[in-house]
């Protein structure tokens, strides 16, 4: 009987090992390795982790495994700040990061994040999608190195905390409220009336849980899949700023890339892009749904007047700060109609 069980034991540690060896294999046999970063927690049920397996499958499948694609969920590869540094200097191939994010490598990307620019989501999507998508992603190759493949959409940030219903600015003072290690987003949660405390997002929920911080805005997907409804109580539909998340690459490796494995590339992230454009219609739905069976108290009617009218304060601000931000593009964006 002792001899059956270690006899398993070994067979069982035989089989791990060959299924490591033939991994490894796999990766040294390819003729490229692409490691891919992000935020998302690792699980099915997060739309941009199912994004990056996505893409890994189909770029994995279409060249016929040439080209591993190694996926690095939930920070495992640092803050979004660091693997987004890492992009544009090549030691990280891609990743999945915010506009708000780049903007510290190339300040034009704010204009696609500004607050309460983009009327409806629709209208977002038209300007990503359009010729002012493509020259913001033209100026981001040659200021950094860094191309973008395409965006995920999300739906827009909304404001949580764990203190009180907030429906005005007023309601906001005395808050803080963590957001992104990026000064749009911190100049957006002052001009609504909080007290922003720039944070990484993986420690938003301690953060939140140990009262470090009084609340947190972000897109309805995000503030679900954290599961930060567990340690906040009210939600208020603000929409103060439309996100998406552009899949990038470091420019110097996809232009090392053969055409036709650019093409793979380009086209994997393409689909991923439409994938999630179109689970959005009925994720967002759901995840309002479980966070208000769960206790969540959601505030549908903000004053999204008094709240906008500190976002031309942050409109102002930048294009004084930057150059590569004009009113000439805020206005071309704020009035882009698709054909």
């Amino acid at each position: 009987m002792k001899m059956n069980v270690i006899s398993k034991k070994i067979t069982l540690c035989l089989f791990l090992i060959t299924i490591l060896l033939m991994m490894s294999l796999s990766v040294v046999a390819a003729e490229y390795v692409i490691k891919y970063a992000g935020t998302p927690a690792a699980s099915m049920d997060n739309p941009e982790y199912l994004a990056m397996v996505q893409f890994k499958e189909i770029v994995e499948e279409k060249s016929n495994g040439n080209i591993v694609v190694e996926i690095y969920p939930a920070n495992q590869l640092g803050a979004t700040k660091e693997f987004t540094e890492g992009v544009a200097l090549g030691t990280i191939e891609m990743a999945e990061v915010g506009y708000d994010i780049l903007g510290l490598l190339d300040p034009i990307c704010y204009t696609l994040t500004l607050p309460y620019l983009h009327s409806t989501l629709e209208h977002y999507i038209a300007v990503l999608d359009g010729p002012i998508g493509e020259e913001i992603n033209q100026h981001l190759i040659g200021a950094t190195n860094v191309r973008i493949l395409g965006a995920l959409n999300r739906g827009p940030r909304q404001m949580m905390n764990g203190v009180k219903p907030i429906r005005t600015p007023e309601d906001l003072k005395g808050l803080k409220i963590r957001s992104p290690e990026n000064p749009l987003n911190a100049g957006t949660v002052r001009s609504m009336g909080a007290t922003p405390v720039p944070m990484t997002w993986s420690e938003v929920y301690t953060a939140l849980s140990q009262g470090v911080v009084d609340g947190v805005e972000n897109a309805i997907d995000e503030l679900y899949n954290q599961n930060l409804h567990e340690v906040q109580k009210y939600l208020s539909l603000t929409r103060h700023i439309f996100v998406a998340v552009p899949i990038i690459i470091n420019e110097s490796f996809y232009q090392g890339l053969p055409v036709e494995y650019q093409k793979i590339v380009s086209d994997a992230a393409a689909e991923t892009v439409l994938n999630r454009r179109e689970s959005l219609k009925t994720s967002e739905g759901k995840a309002l749904d479980d966070m208000k069976k769960s206790g969540i108290e959601v505030i549908t009617d903000p004053d999204i007047d008094a709240f906008s009218k500190g976002a031309t304060d942050v409109w102002e601000e930048f294009v004084g700060q930057y150059e590569e931000i004009t009113w000439d593009l805020i206005n071309r964006i704020k009035d882009y109609k698709s054909d």
